[in-house]
């Protein structure tokens, strides 16, 4: 029970079933050693682990049951095995694009029918009031409408911070209410539906604003108690849904799949903010929130502390001008502050994760 001690942790680093492996084509029965990996497997898997040079995984089939074993090779027929080998050669290659700063427009620019394209940046401060409230206003217009909904990112471990997922603790701010980012966030949700219907009183159809919230397989348990224990917090249950993001395995530095237990299984981690709207397109929640009439979505992060859910103005902003997608950033304290950085790419964008039908 408990920690490994200092020599088991050798042994098991020194095991083939991790040990980087040299296949030798000189064997008795004259079959190399990747030959007698892939002796059993199904033909399209044996061709995939050949190609992907993951076949080393299966250096532990002498110790594992029929079952376990059978169970090692679904799970690396369901990795995508070309797919991950290709994404990391990508990576690996060396970058060739060049990288500009965005340009910032003056918003007196938009009076004048200025066509809005990708990468430009409009600063909040310097908006003029009447702009602002315009915007607010069509924003609340939307929303009282029906036709936004809310996309929290809950599917992430976030091992940036602390090693568990924290949209969920309550430890993490360390308010005196206790309260937690997710119920923060939908309390949010539910105030502005509130101000909507204050600021017209004359609306007598219920606003619903429908709450989609993404999780994985390492967090989709804790997310889904809390939402239960605490009674949605105020929100419809039928407006919550919940939605799985796919997980990815996890390479080591040499492309290598990287195992996890002595029983054959390797790591695997969720895919990234990008991997929303991938999961969106495979998952019903999209078809629901059509069903409903939603025309736009605002996605948060569950670690984002300073995003204002819902925001009238950032709705009323691309609804205004008609934009696809747009994101809010905030400038950075310090150049040396570790935080991701909005760039325009100088080059073809991919399209990987925009082809989602309508």
């Amino acid at each position: 029970e408990g920690l490994p001690d200092h020599d088991t942790i050798a042994w098991a680093l020194s095991s083939p079933a991790i040990r980087p492996q040299r296949y030798s084509s000189a064997q008795p029965n004259g079959l190399s050693d990747l030959d007698e990996l892939l002796a059993g497997c199904p033909r399209e898997l044996a061709e995939n682990l050949r190609e992907s040079g993951q076949a080393a995984l299966l250096r532990c089939k002498p110790w594992l049951s029929s079952g376990a074993l059978r169970g090692l090779q679904r799970s690396l027929q369901c990795a995508q095995l070309k797919n991950t080998v290709h994404r990391y050669r990508d990576i690996e290659s060396a970058d060739q694009y060049g990288f500009a700063v965005p340009v910032s427009v003056p918003w007196a620019e938009l009076d004048l029918d200025h066509v809005i394209s990708a990468g430009q940046v409009f600063s909040a401060e310097e908006a003029q009031h009447d702009k602002v409230m315009h915007l607010r206003k069509v924003g609340l217009q939307a929303i009282r409408q029906n036709k936004l909904g809310v996309v929290l990112l809950a599917g992430g471990a976030n091992w940036r911070l602390g090693g568990n997922f924290v949209g969920c603790s309550s430890r993490l701010l360390n308010l005196k209410s206790g309260k937690s980012i997710i119920q923060l966030m939908c309390e949010r949700v539910r105030r502005v539906a509130m101000l909507c219907r204050t600021e017209d009183k004359r609306w007598q159809k219920r606003i619903t604003i429908p709450v989609l919230v993404m999780t994985s397989r390492l967090t989709h348990r804790s997310v889904f108690e809390h939402f239960e224990a605490n009674q949605y917090f105020g929100l419809h249950p039928g407006d919550v849904i919940f939605f799985d993001q796919p997980v990815s395995p996890v390479l080591d530095m040499a492309g290598r799949l990287l195992p996890q237990s002595l029983g054959g299984e390797f790591a695997q981690s969720p895919g990234g903010t990008g991997a929303v709207l991938r999961a969106l397109a495979n998952s019903s929640a999209l078809e629901q929130c059509r069903d409903r009439g939603v025309e736009c979505l605002h996605i948060c992060g569950t670690e984002n502390l300073v995003a204002r859910v819902c925001d009238p103005v950032f709705i009323g902003f691309c609804r205004h001008l008609d934009v696809d997608c747009a994101a809010k950033v905030a400038e950075r304290n310090d150049v040396t502050e570790d935080a991701e950085l909005f760039v325009v790419r100088q080059s073809p964008v991919s399209t990987q994760f925009a082809d989602v039908e309508d």
